[in-house]
């Protein structure tokens, strides 16, 4: 028979099928040192579950710790704001019921409704009057809520000439504002009430449609 073929492995001259067998002893012996490795990386994926798992409930807890400050720092502002903490809680209560219903967060609608309280002298009845036409009149306008928020406050406090924003972007005009027309203070505050609450307004219950939208909805379940 015709002798195998010779190849030189680790300085040493040796058959080819001897080199085969030699490389599956030496493969057999690399497997079995591994199994014990093998359990230990099963035994961190099990570890690295459950600190992902642990992570998350950590991230949750803060998540309701957050809310909780947060809601607790907003009754202690509108406390101040309107001189009582009966008034202050009920405008809270009543507000956080709004959220409920728009699609603006939580936190975006209480800012809002915070700022107005610093504002408006009609005090927690004033204050649910105007919310629902701001929340309205962002939501037509595509602009946040606490933006459209500051720019009511400069025409409630200024007249409509004072809404910058409003005025750029055309706003003032869908309102029934002309341009170049300086409105008072009562004449601003008239109409823009009148422009919300007439049959033919162009942003009344803007907020129930979007919140049929996907990002209303998304918004809302935030």
């Amino acid at each position: 028979m015709r002798e195998d073929l010779r190849v030189r492995i680790g300085g040493d001259t040796t058959s080819f099928n001897a080199a085969l067998r030699k490389a599956g002893r030496q493969a057999q012996s690399f497997t079995k040192a591994l199994s014990p490795l093998k359990n230990t990386l099963f035994s961190m994926k099990g570890a690295i579950a459950g600190m992902v798992g642990g992570y998350g409930l950590v991230k949750l807890s803060h998540g309701f710790l957050d809310a909780a400050r947060t809601a607790e720092n907003y009754q202690v502002r509108l406390k101040v704001l309107l001189g009582s903490t009966k008034e202050g809680n009920r405008l809270f209560k009543e507000m956080a019921g709004y959220a409920s219903r728009v699609p603006f967060e939580y936190q975006a609608v209480m800012e809002s409704a915070t700022q107005l309280a610093g504002v408006m002298q009609g005090g927690v009845n004033q204050i649910k009057q105007w919310m629902p036409m701001i929340g309205d009149l962002a939501a037509a306008s595509g602009l946040s809520i606490q933006e459209t928020t500051n720019q009511i406050i400069r025409m409630y406090s200024a007249g409509a000439q004072a809404a910058d924003m409003f005025r750029e972007r055309g706003i003032l005009a869908m309102l029934g504002f002309k341009a170049g027309v300086s409105y008072s203070v009562e004449d601003t505050r008239k109409m823009l009430m009148e422009a919300w609450k007439e049959p033919t307004s162009k942003f009344r219950d803007a907020t129930k449609e979007l919140a049929k939208t996907w990002d209303g909805a998304m918004s809302m379940l935030s």
